[in-house]
């Protein structure tokens, strides 16, 4: 009985140095819906988006599936309501799907920072594009009030369309080491054999 005592402390005293192991998950905040800037159906890298003012469907924010120049919409500002719980960010991402940003191009900030800059190679104009910029997880400090903001440069206006933005925050969340729960179970044991002698 005492041997086995003695082997329950040496497991727990294992079992409590791993029991933080790092999982890493991926969080997502998605603004429009993937609906080819409000046309429906998919559209495909390079294909050529023309027409349409205003394809947002109801309960969409502006800025999303609404082709217009950049300074009636202000350079268009999202908001990401971002709750990482208490998890630990380790890399971030900002996805959009856009076209048009071809005349004098538009730079994106996240939260006043400039994370970016991106124009359509001449020629390609309206061209559906995917384009991704790293974020820096230090601008990640306000988790509950996230703001891109994409601004023309110069005096042209230059018409665009956005269909989305999507934020990727890849965290760290803490989950029970194996050894630990093992180390319960045994203690369990333990106790459990000591009743019913």
């Amino acid at each position: 009985m005492k041997s086995l005592i003695k082997l329950a402390v040496v497991v727990v005293a294992l079992g409590g140095v791993s029991v933080a192991q790092a999982c890493p998950i991926t969080i997502t905040v998605l603004i429009g819906d993937k609906d080819c800037f409000g046309f429906g159906g998919v559209c495909s890298e390079g294909d050529r988006i023309v027409g349409g003012e205003d394809n947002r469907d109801p309960g969409e924010p502006l800025g999303v599936d609404q082709f217009g120049t950049s300074v009636p919409l202000g350079g268009p500002s999202f908001d990401f309501g971002l709750d990482l719980g208490g998890a630990t960010p380790l890399s971030a991402s900002l996805t959009t799907f856009t076209a048009g940003i071809d005349l004098v191009g538009a730079t994106f900030f996240f939260n006043g920072t400039d994370i970016g800059f991106y124009v359509e190679a001449a020629g390609l104009e309206n061209r559906a594009a995917t384009v991704v910029f790293d974020v820096p997880i230090f601008l990640l400090s306000d988790q509950n009030n996230l703001t891109l903001s994409v601004q023309d440069l110069g005096f042209v206006q230059d018409g665009f369309i956005i269909d989305y933005v999507e934020l990727n925050v890849e965290v760290d969340v803490p989950e029970p080491g194996t050894l630990a729960l093992f180390s319960l179970g045994l203690v369990g044991l333990l106790f459990a054999g000591r009743r019913q002698t």
